[in-house]
């Protein structure tokens, strides 16, 4: 049978209302064995995946921590009607994982883009994804002010031209702990709505 399986957030906070959060785990879909679990008044299902000793145990949502074995490393809290062929779990909750909740800052987000960042050419005749030379540019434009300047500046990019893109590249790239994204307000936008 197979089991699709939600990904574990190691960082998931909101500081000053922002949401903040960092995959730890991917999900995905796998292949196993689904028996019925029961232990202790503790009813559920536990997915036994190909690896010796890998298993992810499913209980109801609302149970409590304490009441499930600390043997159970990898634990979802979901109800599962139906467990013919697939099972799609993929908005259950990690209850108990190893890499839940492992960051306990934005720093462990900052600390993840060290070397994280290269200047790749995008080439899609050979399936390259990568920066387009206006976005190359751009970087490379922040990087220079800000290594002779601390002053605020604006880069200025065409429509189409991966505006988005750039900010995430020169976030990563700078390991800046903070962006501050300026959208013009259209006038006649705001008399029509």
């Amino acid at each position: 049978m197979f089991l699709t399986i939600p990904y574990v957030l190691g960082v998931d906070e909101s500081p000053a209302k922002n949401l903040l959060r960092q995959i730890a785990a991917r999900g995905g879909t796998f292949e196993g064995t689904l028996s019925k679990f029961t232990r202790d008044h503790l009813r559920g299902w536990l997915f036994q995946l190909p690896d010796p000793g890998d298993s992810i145990l499913i209980v109801p949502p609302k149970t409590k921590l304490e009441r499930i074995p600390a043997t159970y490393t990898q634990v979802l809290g979901v109800e599962i009607a139906d467990v013919a062929g697939r099972v799609d779990l993929s908005a259950a909750d990690w209850l108990r994982h190893p890499q839940l909740g492992t960051g306990t800052a934005h720093q462990v987000v900052l600390d993840s883009w060290r070397g994280a960042f290269a200047y790749v050419e995008e080439d899609q005749e050979h399936e390259i994804v990568g920066l387009r030379p206006p976005q190359t540019g751009a970087v490379h434009a922040v990087h220079s002010h800000w290594s002779v300047s601390d002053a605020p500046a604006t880069i200025v990019m065409p429509t189409g031209t991966g505006k988005t893109e750039t900010m995430l590249s020169v976030l990563v790239s700078a390991i800046c702990s903070r962006v501050l994204v300026v959208v013009p307000t259209d006038p006649l936008r705001t008399q029509r709505a």
